[in-house]
């Protein structure tokens, strides 16, 4: 090979090394613009069901709380459960709300699956129809969050013992949040509920500083 072909050859791999590099870039840019849309689209949903100043704080990501914290601590454990409690302004429900922003899944209200769980069993055909559907999605994404637990806790006894106990030992991620303290739940949910939670979740109490009120 003479001194001008290798030239004209380090000059082909140098331009195609290039191109491997310029190429990748678009493709994680590409990457990273379908991440930050489907964020988007899955933040949206939650438009209607998440206080204003919440629904901000999840947009912005701004998931800075003591709550958020506890959330990125629960994921590097071998718990797939999440019991979340505190007062109302803690930051639990945007701490959840993002987790899900971030990695998919669904936010359900305790008293709204309640009755799903409710009509699936009772329900005529078509209201039966659509809460069998509403239960087996909530069963089945990678992350449930179910908000507000503890505004019925009689009521909600068999659908929690449910949701833990298909969800414990699967690979999918489950939070409970609600505006109780680990002394009050303790008193208010029965015996089976709370050991299935003994065995498989992570609890904390937040307390009952509202960081709305903090800023």
């Amino acid at each position: 090979m003479t001194s001008h072909d290798r030239a004209d050859f380090l000059r082909l791999v140098t331009g195609v090394s290039r191109f491997a590099i310029i190429h990748e870039d678009v493709l994680a840019r590409e990457a990273e613009a379908t991440k930050a849309h489907q964020r988007d689209q899955r933040v949206d949903a939650y438009r209607q069901v998440l206080p204003d100043e919440d629904f901000r704080r999840v947009v912005e990501g701004r998931v800075d709380s003591k709550a958020g914290n506890v959330v990125r601590r629960w994921l590097d454990t071998d718990r797939p459960i999440l019991v979340l409690l505190g007062g109302p302004g803690t930051g639990k429900t945007v701490a959840a709300a993002s987790l899900v922003a971030d990695h998919g899944g669904r936010i359900a209200f305790a008293p709204e699956l309640v009755r799903a769980f409710r009509a699936r069993d009772t329900g005529g055909f078509r209201e039966k129809d659509r809460a069998e559907q509403y239960v087996f999605e909530a069963l089945r994404c990678s992350t449930l969050v179910v908000d507000d637990i503890g505004t019925a806790p009689e009521a909600e006894q068999a659908m929690l013992f449910q949701i833990v106990d298909q969800r414990r030992g699967s690979s999918v991620r489950t939070i409970l949040t609600g505006n109780l303290t680990t002394q009050t739940m303790t008193a208010n949910f029965d015996a089976r509920t709370l050991s299935r939670l003994r065995q498989s979740a992570f609890v904390f109490d937040l307390g009952t500083e509202d960081m709305r009120r903090a800023r």
